[in-house]
């Protein structure tokens, strides 16, 4: 006697979108994927005027008001709300190019970078050390550092902009900036 395989059998998808003809397997799929065509908005958040079409999509909201952010990087221990941001920022300030020596690692903690610039922002911001852009940080460079303790402030970019609206006027947050510092 042969042992008979179960043959999974694609299951028709019974439940299609009368707009765009997509097909859903339960009711409440369709339910879910109408509200794309008809704008609507049942997830109302109770403490400020934003309404979401999905009910996940106000739970990830309601992390803004409480301020839990449960995603926590291993490498630098900055925290987010959502997963895809803590994925988001590992890929951008974490993947490291060994082939390129592109490895830049705080002298201070455990932080290991990408990017130079990312090493600078994270000493200033954690570590309340400004390093000088010049300075070469990366690790094959043999960790030289160029710091001052106090932060310096940076200049805004006093370049005019060519707005054929209003030609030859600095930049609306130019002035802002130089105005504040």
């Amino acid at each position: 006697v042969v042992p008979s395989k179960k043959i999974k059998r694609r299951r028709k998808k019974a439940y299609v979108c009368q707009i765009c003809e997509k097909a859903f397997d339960k009711p409440s799929q369709l339910s879910r994927h109408c509200r794309i065509h008809t704008g609507e908005r049942p997830y109302k958040c109770e403490l400020c005027p934003r309404a979401f079409s999905q009910k996940g999509s106000l739970q990830i909201h309601m992390l803004k008001h409480t301020g839990v952010k449960p995603y926590e990087c291993k490498h630098c221990h900055a925290t987010f709300s959502q997963k895809g941001n803590l994925q988001a920022h590992i890929f951008k300030l974490h993947t490291i190019s060994v082939a390129e020596g592109r490895i830049h690692k705080c002298p201070h903690c455990t932080c290991i970078f990408g990017k130079g610039r990312s090493l600078r922002a994270h000493m200033t911001k954690v570590h309340g050390i400004y390093a000088k852009q010049e300075v070469n940080i990366s690790v094959t460079a043999g960790n030289s550092y160029d710091v001052d303790k106090e932060p310096e402030r940076p200049k805004p970019q006093q370049q005019q902009h060519s707005d054929t609206s209003n030609k030859g006027s600095k930049c609306s947050l130019w002035l802002i900036l130089n105005s504040i510092i």
